[in-house]
């Protein structure tokens, strides 16, 4: 899970961080660090705006064409300038998170289209304890170390539903038990460190 006030810290540092999600979803102070804004603004996003404004241009072209030739002749240019649009877009992705040091996203925004193939070296699960067990999986498979920073005797998440899930040693399990409940439940003390500065009140 991801709270924007992280993304206001680690701006102030030097480090490259990209927000993936929804611009409506973000807070405004942290907005020009969102993956849709660092690819209107990075060079290749610039390219990716001129070839929009080309599409754009020749559709308008299309219409005011009475030509039947003529119309077949841009209605492939437009199918050329898709398929550059696509090409170009992805790589501009590409570069962003390549060259990011932090990528930020909720745990359902792992599964996003454009983190597909990444790979991270450590993914940090804030609030884990508030975390679905379920949706945790889904940025861990795309990891090679990870951390759950929370406290699992504060409250689990809120779950609507009362459904049972049964595990793959075929045990059930309330869906309110994390994952992070689990790990302590299974390696007691051996996981756990507990913090000696209380960071939520540091300024």
């Amino acid at each position: 899970m991801i709270k924007d006030n992280i993304v206001e810290r680690l701006a102030k540092t030097r480090l490259n961080i990209v927000r993936i999600g929804h611009p409506a979803r973000i807070l405004p102070a942290v907005l020009e660090h969102s993956l849709d804004i660092l690819l209107k603004t990075c060079d290749q996003g610039q390219i990716v705006t001129d070839v929009r404004v080309e599409m754009d241009n020749t559709l308008s072209a299309i219409k005011k064409s009475k030509k039947s030739t003529e119309r077949r002749a841009l209605y492939q240019d437009i199918k050329h300038l898709r398929g550059e649009l696509r090409v170009r877009e992805k790589n501009a992705i590409q570069s962003l998170l390549k060259n990011a040091h932090v990528v930020l996203c909720t745990l359902n925004g792992a599964a996003s289209k454009v983190l597909a193939n990444e790979e991270f070296d450590t993914l940090l699960v804030d609030e884990a304890s508030q975390a679905l067990e379920a949706e945790t999986w889904i940025p861990i498979l795309k990891c090679k170390r990870v951390i759950f920073a929370g406290d699992h005797m504060q409250l689990p998440p809120t779950i609507k539903s009362s459904e049972i899930v049964k595990t793959l040693d075929k045990k059930s399990m309330k869906l309110e038990v994390t994952l992070i409940d689990r790990l302590v439940k299974m390696y007691g003390d051996t996981v756990k460190r507990l913090l000696n500065t209380q960071y939520r009140m540091v300024l």
